[in-house]
């Protein structure tokens, strides 16, 4: 039996790569902190732009869009990230669903890639769920004066902050390097692939 070498088409050393991950009690933290925050900012900010600015409709707002039906909305939104973030894992793991886990736990939740994916990918998965989900509704809420698009997509930012932290840390590293996603979510290895720059 005849077996034949392939030869190495980059000579240089590569390393197995490097680790990037979250430091999640702090993330928590700044979260809950970003909550508060948005929840008067984000109220304040809507009853002067859309009602008349007293203490009493600020109360009243908050009372209703975060008191009340804070509950419905979460569960929307954790509904709808979970088909974004499975649909966008499908994508970019090839339309494939065998490089797929089930990743769920109190950052994240969704089919998540268990094998090396371009960054460039990986980084349009943290990305979209929060622009689609947060950042979009925001501004349609706050434009046409419509306060449950608006808070929906305020709780949708807070939802998706450690994704953003997450692209954030990975933004020194090239386009074309891949991630190596780790068993716990916003953890993972990246591997240079590009080593001429």
């Amino acid at each position: 039996m005849e077996t034949t070498a392939q030869p190495n088409q980059n000579p240089a050393p590569q390393p197995d790569g490097i680790e990037v991950k979250l430091n999640l009690s702090k993330t928590a933290v700044y979260e809950i902190l970003l909550y508060f925050l948005a929840m008067f900012a984000s109220s304040a900010l809507y009853i002067y732009i859309w009602e008349e600015f007293s203490s009493f409709n600020w109360g009243h707002f908050i009372g209703l869009h975060y008191g009340k039906s804070v509950l419905q909305l979460l569960l929307a939104i954790v509904g709808l990230y979970i088909l974004l973030y499975s649909l966008l894992g499908y994508f970019i793991n090839g339309r494939s669903l065998k490089g797929l886990r089930w990743a769920c736990d109190w950052k994240s939740i969704g089919l998540a890639p268990t094998r090396p994916v371009p960054l460039k990918h990986y980084r349009l998965l943290l990305l979209l769920p929060g622009i689609l989900m947060g950042l979009l509704p925001v501004l349609h809420g706050f434009c046409t004066g419509n306060a449950t698009a608006y808070v929906f997509g305020i709780i949708s930012l807070l939802c998706c902050s450690s994704d953003f932290m997450m692209w954030y840390k990975l933004r020194p590293f090239d386009d074309e390097d891949l991630f190596r996603p780790g068993k716990n979510t916003f953890q993972g290895t990246v591997i240079r692939r590009n080593y001429a720059k």
